[in-house]
Parts: structure tokens; sequence; C-alpha cells
């Protein structure tokens, strides 16, 4: 929690039976007051209310044992300034202790020495990774993960750049630059190509703990009321599953607050070099519609990057404007006894006017083409996330659906004098289901465990076409579903004070389907299966108080695709014809600019299978 956000906190946690005296087992790390007193009404089933401003400045030592909700109070509280008063069976507030009165004694016989300027040093708070799934604090951590905090003051700066504000400050970061909404991201450059296909991603991108995408490109959600990104690198398959050869990239919204209600608006003008300005407004609210118990957070958003783009074969300047516009909302439902109920909608529209491409040969940031080349991104999902605590135990269940749909035009006119207009159009639809349930014991210290089970079943529909803008014919076009079951578990062992074994797997069932479609041809349609185990091993020892070394061997994978295409008649035709744009084209062959007669030819379909991927870290 930030200290903005601990302004007249109120923390609320319910239970069924939570009494002053009732003994509990603890296990609240050293860190920031307002943090240590959230985890401790979690665990002891306690409303705890707090109006002071400082809670999140303050730190607290850590409390751990079996112990009576009081005393477990009093020692979090101690030497901290704050005391604590039970208003009612269940409910805490915090309140400054009063300061001691001066006691008079008689003047030293000597002045003291000057104080020293340098404060003496408090407990650091502890920095925990979200995405080990093990709530392990990060310099326990037997792995490489990245953090970038946000705060309400980042909005303004990196609020509407997206991916790209997070591409820039981590270096093992690297992105196709496609453009706003049609990129693919790398980590630490495991990699397979700049061109998005049936194929499934090499980085897993998720929202707190639901999963964004299987085979698209980076749907670039803009970084609007965002607490942290963690960047996990890979092979991160045993917790994540297929797709996370690269490794994890969680985007962490903040969470609806019962405490209090809040909004906040923010905007700025942007200037681009060489072309038009741009800009951008948000909104957040966040309101407990039910003190306690039902708390809405939602943010909305509008964005404009200028173009700057000039295009010389049509006589535009600055053709590139890409229009962001989006929001997100979380619906928090505590309905007693330790549950959490959360329900999330978002939506994002990205629509880019034209390409984002300059050509040799031409003055800087200038191409020249027949035909604008617009894109568009529109992103839609829904997720309800069910939370349970029991006591050291933590049961998370989410189940999400993801609508995708990308639409891409891109100019093919043969670059000879007096060409007719040619267009090459795709468009995709994907819908992603997926739920993940899981069972844990977060441990800070590294010595937790995780077990759980994911389902996921993936759709994708790419249909293209070709010819003059107003008289295009269908080719290539396919259908491509993926199923996928896994069960997974992972366990820390505390070997001894400072060494801890890691291990860990999943087992995987993913099933392929491909059909071609715009064809009355008995085309057979072809399936595949896929069995894997991706084991885990790590050694961790803590060499130092902020030294840990280790060693970590993980296997990791991704389901092998169906990819569709025509057949090889069209493709000898497209051989003939010179390639135009440098963006991401389906087929091998160059970009095609076909007579009609070329174009009227049917696909018959051809079908290749793409091999799985193997990686292993060390």
């Amino acid at each position: 929690m930030r200290p903005v956000e601990s302004l007249a906190c109120l923390i609320v946690c319910l239970a069924a039976t939570p009494a002053a005296a009732q003994t509990g087992s603890f296990n609240i790390p050293a860190g920031r007051l307002s943090d240590a007193l959230i985890a401790l009404g979690q665990q002891a089933g306690l409303t705890i209310g707090a109006s002071e401003p400082g809670l999140a400045t303050v730190r607290s030592r850590a409390v751990r044992g079996r112990m009576p909700a009081q005393a477990a109070l009093s020692r979090l509280l101690a030497g901290t300034g704050y005391g604590f008063t039970f208003v009612g069976p269940r409910t805490v507030r915090i309140t400054r202790a009063a300061p001691r009165p001066p006691r008079r004694t008689p003047p030293p016989p000597a002045p003291p020495p000057p104080p020293s300027l340098v404060p003496p040093a408090g407990p650091e708070a502890e920095i925990i990774v979200t995405g080990s799934k093990q709530g392990v604090a990060l310099d326990r951590f037997a792995g490489t993960a990245h953090l970038v905090d946000l705060d309400p003051t980042d909005v303004g700066r990196f609020g509407m750049r997206g991916s790209e504000a997070v591409l820039s400050r981590l270096p093992m970061l690297a992105s196709t630059n496609l453009g706003t909404g049609r990129n693919k991201i790398f980590i630490r450059g495991v990699a397979d190509s700049s061109f998005n296909g049936p194929s499934q991603a090499i980085v897993g991108q998720y929202l707190g703990d639901v999963r964004l995408t299987f085979n698209a490109p980076d749907p670039d959600l803009q970084l609007y009321d965002i607490r942290r990104v963690e960047v996990l690198e890979g092979p991160q398959d045993t917790l994540y599953g297929t797709g996370a050869l690269g490794g994890v990239l969680r985007v962490v919204p903040n969470a609806p607050d019962p405490s209090h209600a809040a909004a906040s608006l923010s905007g700025g003008v942007m200037a681009t070099a060489h072309g038009n300005p741009g800009g951008d407004l948000s909104g957040t609210i966040n309101l407990p519609l039910v003190p306690g118990r039902l708390t809405l957070r939602a943010v909305g958003y509008a964005a404009v990057e200028g173009g700057y783009i000039d295009d010389a074969g049509r006589n535009l300047r600055d053709v590139n404007r890409t229009d962001i516009y989006g929001g997100r909302a979380a619906l928090l439902w505590t309905p007693g006894d330790d549950w959490q109920i959360e329900l999330t909608g978002l939506a994002q529209f990205i629509a880019a006017r034209d390409g984002q491409y300059a050509e040799r040969g031409l003055p800087p940031l200038t191409r020249r083409s027949s035909l604008a080349q617009p894109f568009e991104n529109d992103y839609q999902l829904g997720a309800l996330t069910l939370r349970k605590r029991m006591r050291s135990i933590e049961l998370i269940s989410t189940t999400s659906v993801v609508r995708h749909d990308l639409e891409t035009e891109f100019d093919a006119t043969d670059p000879v004098a007096g060409a007719p207009p040619q267009l090459f159009a795709e468009d995709v639809a994907l819908t992603l289901f997926s739920n993940e349930t899981r069972v844990s014991r977060p441990n800070s210290d590294g010595a937790g465990w995780v077990l759980g089970f994911t389902l996921l079943h993936n759709i994708g529909e790419v249909h293209r076409r070709i010819g003059p803008p107003t008289a295009m014919l269908p080719i290539g076009s396919a259908r491509n579903e993926t199923t996928e079951g896994a069960v997974f578990g992972q366990a820390s062992i505390p070997i001894n004070d400072r060494l801890t074994a890691t291990l860990g797997g999943r087992l995987s069932v993913a099933g392929s389907l491909g059909q071609v479609l715009d064809t009355d041809e008995d085309v057979g349609e072809p399936a595949r299966t896929d069995f894997q185990v991706s084991p885990t091993a790590a050694l961790s020892w803590r060499a130092g108080d902020d030294m840990l070394v280790y060693t970590r061997y993980q296997k990791g994978f991704r389901v092998g695709g169906l990819a569709v295409g025509a057949d090889q008649r069209i493709h000898r035709a497209a051989t003939n014809c010179k390639r135009r744009s440098p963006s991401a084209f389906p087929w091998p062959s160059a970009m095609p600019s076909c007579s009609r007669s070329a174009c009227a030819i049917r696909n018959w379909g051809w079908m290749r299978r793409t091999t799985a991927r193997r990686s292993r870290s060390r």
C-alpha cells in the first residue's frame, strides 16, 4: 500500500467468529505498518480502522506464532507511536498513543554530545513477488524477477505509454516495434519471429491472476490505476504453463479499497517531433457501495498519439495517428467468513489510421503508398475471482473470458506506374476461456507451497481477402482451436535457516484442431495432442542479509500450432509480386499484386504443423 492510499485508511477483514481473546496463528513480516495491519486483520478476522495519515511511513516489527489477537496487536504496535482500542467485539480502532509526560530530572553535569545527523535505520519493508504464487519476498526468490512500482504521480508520465513504459525501464524486454497494439514482446532474447500467427506466444501476459492472451499480440493495456508491473524471466512453465518460455509479464492493478471513497482526474498534452501533438485524459473512482461489504473501483481513459509519418504517394502528412480509449472496473464483495469475490470487466480499443513504417530512399519518416493501411485492436475481458483465507492457507480461483479482434489492411499495389490499387486485408477473431484454481501456503521466507489446476480453450479465426478495394476475394481463411488442461505443484522446503530446496512440476495435456474455411472442398481437419511434463528444481542459500545464491532448473515448452495457408497455385502467383510493406504479412513469399483471375483461384488449403519449442534455464 502506498502512502497516498494509506491516508485516512480503514482496513476491513471479516470473519465468522472473531474476538479479542481468540487465539490464532500469525505470520506477519516486518514492513509498513499499514500493510501489517491488513495482514493482521485478515489473519485474526478483525475490522481494523484508522484515520491517521502516517501509517504507511511507519515500520513495524514481525509478529509470528500463536497468541490472542490482542497480544498480536500489542506486539505489532510496540514502538510505533500508535495504540489500539476495541470498540466492538470484532472492531478495532488505531489511535496515536498519547505522548509521555516529560520526566523531571536534575540537569546533567555536562552537555550531551550533539545528535547524529544520520537517523538510525529502521526495518525495511519486504518486497513480495506476487507472481511467485507463494508470496515469496524478493530477496528470497530463487529466480530473476523485475518489479516496476507505479504510484499516482506516474499516471501522467507512463499511463498512455502502455507496454512501452515498461520496455523503456527494463532492458531485458524487447518488442517488434510494429506499432501500438500490434507488437510481440520478448524477454531475455527468447523469440520466434515478429509475425503473429496461430502459434502460442513466447511470453505469458496477465492482469493480476487473469490470463490476457494465448496466440495474440500484446494488447498493450494502458497503465492507468496500475500498482505494479512484474516481469519473471523464464521459463516459468511449472507455475504458468505453456507459453511462458521467455517468461511472464504481470500487470497488477490497484484493488478496490473499502476504507473510503476517492476520485482522481489526470490529463496531459504531448508534443511529437516532426508530427502532430497528442494527449490523454483519465479518471479513477473508488466507491464503497456498502461499507465493509461492497466496493467499486473504476478507471476510464482516452489518449491520442499524434502521427509523424508522411506519405509521398498520397501527398499526406502525419498519417499514422493512433487513438486509444478504454476502461476497467472491479466490484469487490466481502460476504464474510474471509471470502472475497471480485468481478472485473475491461475494454480497450486501439485504432491506428495508417501503418507505422518508412521506406529507404525517401526523406526521413516518409514512405510512398497508394492506399491507407489502418489497424484496429479491440480487446474485451470479463473475469470472476474467488479468494478464501483459511488461517495460513489461501484459496484463489480465477475464471475469465477474452474477446480479441484484430483488423489489418496492407497496400498490395504493384509498385509500377499506372498499376491498379490492390488491398490485402486480414481479420482475426480470438476467443479465450481460462480458469486457474489453486491453494497455497504463502511464506515470505520462501518456505511455502502451491498446488492447483488450470483449464484453457482458445478459438482463433483468420479471414483474409485480397484484390481491388471494392471487389476483394477471400483467400487462406482458417479456424484453429486449442484445449489445454494441467495440474501443477511446487514446494519450497527449508533445510536449515539459510538453505532452501524447491521442487515442483506440471503435467499438461493440450489438443489442437485446424480447419480450412472459405472452401467447398472436402479438406481434412488435422489434429494433434501434446503431453508434456515441466519439472523445476532449485536450491537457494542465503549467504547474508543482502545476498542470495541459488541454482535453478526448469523445463518449458509451448503447444505446437496448426497453420493454414493458400495452396501452391496461389503461392506461385504470389511469388511473382514484389513486397511493399515491412509489416507482418502472413505469407512467407512477397506481398502479392495478383490479377483478378489469379486471385479467383479458390484456396484448396494446405496444412503444416509447427513444432513445439522447448527451453531450459540454469
